[in-house]
């Protein structure tokens, strides 16, 4: 049996760890009418972290109310503690007509007229990293090897200086790094078309 210091201890102990993981997991969604809702996100249960971009499980700080958030129920979420937005996206199969809603990691900053997306298929065996850049509200898959210059060269066409220094493979660093300069580049460009 547990002397009463001893179960006030592992009490204290358990009440500081919940508290520390609620805060590191604060942060907010934006609801579909738009209204921004504080509180924090529960990762809890198994499998909870790899889930997030089909689902995410929201503590509303004011009402306390947990609720379940697919997405299209919210516009989209974000940790505190994390500097990425993740935003509600269709997914479509080429050629077809109806697709899918997931969470999408929005990783080339807010605004701009092309924007890049990293998101975690978890329909197989293993979780897969599928990047995909969203241009005239189309999201396009971005291949991996040599057709990432070809498919992003003739993507962004329009911007004559953006697409040579793709085919030139003068952007360097790994894929992640490489979509967010191009994505600033020809945002760049587009917003100096209009000046």
């Amino acid at each position: 049996m547990l002397s009463p210091k001893l179960f006030l201890l592992l009490a204290f102990f358990a009440l500081a760890t919940a508290l520390a993981a609620q805060r590191n997991n604060t942060g907010y969604v934006i609801a579909a009418a738009g209204d921004t809702l504080r509180g924090y996100f529960d990762f809890s249960r198994p499998g909870a972290a790899s889930s997030t971009s089909l689902q995410v499980v929201f503590c509303n700080g004011k009402t306390g109310e947990m609720k379940k958030y697919a997405p299209f129920q919210i516009k989209g979420w974000k940790l505190d503690s994390d500097s990425i937005f993740n935003e509600a996206k269709v997914l479509r199969w080429e050629g077809a007509e109806n697709g899918y809603g997931v969470f999408m990691r929005r990783i080339s900053g807010r605004g701009g007229e092309i924007a890049c997306y990293l998101y975690t298929d978890i329909s197989g065996t293993l979780p897969r990293t599928i990047y995909y850049i969203e241009k005239e509200q189309k999201l396009y898959e971005v291949k991996g090897g040599k057709k990432f210059y070809t498919q992003l060269a003739e993507l962004l066409k329009d911007s004559p200086e953006v697409s040579k220094k793709i085919s030139e493979r003068l952007y360097k660093g790994n894929k992640e790094k490489r979509l967010q300069d191009i994505t600033r580049d020809y945002n760049s460009w587009f917003e100096n078309q209009w000046n």
